[in-house]
């Protein structure tokens, strides 16, 4: 039995059995034990990146969909809600090599050890599962926490076999210069108290407040050496760019909040595990500003596009104009929504991407 606020409610379905076990009928459509999700103004690096892209997706994706999870609620919203849900298999393989090295890590923590061909070999055959479920429409039926199928197959995108092989290469790739490098060697003299973070799967709390906004961000590993220095390490599958800079800096002020240890020199390491290279950096006092300035623009860019902020009430659907780039859009979770929609002349378009920030 679920109830209705809250779809996968161990708690509620728990008490719902000694409910009975009693004799009694459980209040399900009335009462349940988590509080009522609220739709609370947020930050964070991948909300800015969307408002930048497309104006509109970032409607459908933080606005629209809200409450989609909800056995009540329209149609439209169910269905944003499931596309949003939607990945490519570029940020798909990403995600693969982040929770491959996120499970070795603990593994070495508990002074276990990591075969690499038995990891790969296991980290193929659950992504072939995934594919396979994609590629029959999982998105189309019951909601999946952890993969709610490809863009790719959604929008029907021609994508060869050799392209998804070469996706695959860049899974295999990836690990295996995370596996040659130093940095396994190093994770398996830690002591399980020197780890801050370790890629927690804890999404909702892992925010702190900044200039009262809740800033959500996820370290890849952050841990303290002998010396008590914080080292925050983020693994890439892509190529460098300055926004993983102002990234990392996120994550260091997140460390200071939630553990104490101050973001104002810590050491950061971005990994780019595809091209083979890292770049390593002391945090100083001109990166935390320029950091904040950032955010400062990015949070007012997205208060812009409210009706009342205290209730992070968003503008009406027409406010929020779509971007038009032909080969972004088509991996976008929302493509067939919009395209059914501009071919009926409902949206107006930007003819390049939006330039907020």
């Amino acid at each position: 039995m679920q109830c209705m606020e809250c779809k996968e409610c161990m708690e509620c379905i728990v008490l719902c059995v000694l409910w009975r076990l009693k004799g009694c009928v459980f209040p399900s459509m009335e009462f349940c034990l988590r509080p009522k999700l609220e739709n609370l103004f947020s930050w964070s690096k991948s909300r800015h990146e969307k408002l930048v892209s497309c104006e509109r997706a970032y409607f459908y994706h933080y606005y629209l969909s809200w409450g989609g999870w909800e056995r009540e609620a329209p149609p439209r919203v169910k269905q944003l809600y499931a596309l949003k849900k939607l990945t490519n298999r570029y940020a798909w393989a990403g995600n693969a090599v982040h929770e491959a090295i996120r499970k070795s890590l603990l593994k070495w923590l508990s002074a276990q050890p990591v075969a690499f061909e038995e990891m790969m070999s296991s980290l193929r055959q659950h992504m072939r599962r995934e594919f396979a479920a994609s590629r029959d429409g999982v998105w189309q039926g019951q909601f999946s926490k952890s993969f709610g199928g490809l863009v790719e197959h959604a929008n029907a995108v021609e994508v060869s076999a050799e392209e998804w092989k070469s996706n695959w290469q860049t899974v295999e790739a990836a690990l295996s210069y995370f596996m040659e490098s130093a940095w396994p060697r190093l994770f398996q003299k830690l002591k399980p108290g020197q780890v801050l973070e370790a890629d927690s799967k804890d999404f909702e709390s892992s925010f702190f407040i900044l200039e009262g906004i809740r800033l959500f961000a996820m370290p890849d590993v952050a841990f303290v050496d002998e010396s008590q220095s914080v080292h925050i390490v983020d693994w890439k599958t892509g190529s460098p760019n300055e926004g993983n800079v102002e990234q990392v800096v996120g994550y260091a002020l997140f460390v200071e909040a939630r553990h104490g240890f101050p973001a104002l020199g810590s050491r950061v390491s971005l990994v780019y595990l595809n091209q083979k290279m890292e770049q390593s950096f002391v945090i100083d006092e001109g990166a935390i500003q320029k950091f904040r300035a950032f955010f400062k623009a990015s949070t007012e860019a997205m208060k812009a596009k409210l009706l009342d902020v205290p209730s992070n009430t968003a503008l009406e659907e027409s406010c929020f104009l779509k971007t038009n780039v032909p080969g972004r859009c088509v991996l976008c979770p929302f493509f067939k929504v919009c395209e059914a929609e501009v071919s009926q002349g409902k949206a107006p378009v930007l003819k390049a991407q939006s330039t907020l920030l």
